[in-house]
């Protein structure tokens, strides 16, 4: 009976063959995910997922740069603002100026100190110290 079974399989061996390179196929297939190379780190494959992540990652860093041109852009707005009215008025007020300045600059460093403490916050893994045992 052996004899006949392994007869068979020498007779058909390259339909067992193909059957195994399908079954394999099919496999792989079905369990591996597709990759790409990473937008962050080249040379290092990522899934879809991974790759989402990344260009969240890179779209929020854009419009954090964004805001920054917009606020550098605001603030070149004001000064010319307030040179046209200092030259159309012919009059010169530095107390307002000064007032102007402070108030601005106070503004700025408040949002910019605000959007580094939230990208900070956001890249920041949070790691505890272990707590070691007190002796009485």
């Amino acid at each position: 009976m052996m004899k006949k079974f392994l007869k068979k399989v020498n007779e058909q061996h390259w339909y067992i063959i193909g059957g195994v390179a399908v079954i394999g196929f099919f496999f792989w297939l079905y369990g591996c995910s597709s990759l790409t190379e990473s937008l962050l780190t080249p040379g290092k494959s990522v899934a879809r997922d991974e790759l989402q992540i990344e260009l969240n990652y890179l779209v929020e860093k854009a419009k954090l740069k964004f805001s920054d041109l917009d606020r550098q852009d605001e603030t070149k707005k004001f000064i010319l603002e307030q040179l046209q009215i200092i030259g159309t008025q012919g009059s010169f007020n530095p107390a307002g100026l000064l007032n102007a300045v402070i108030t601005v600059g106070a503004i700025t460093f408040g949002l910019d100190r605000n959007r580094k403490y939230k990208l900070s916050n956001k890249t920041k893994k949070i790691t505890y110290a272990p707590v070691l045992p007190q002796s009485p």
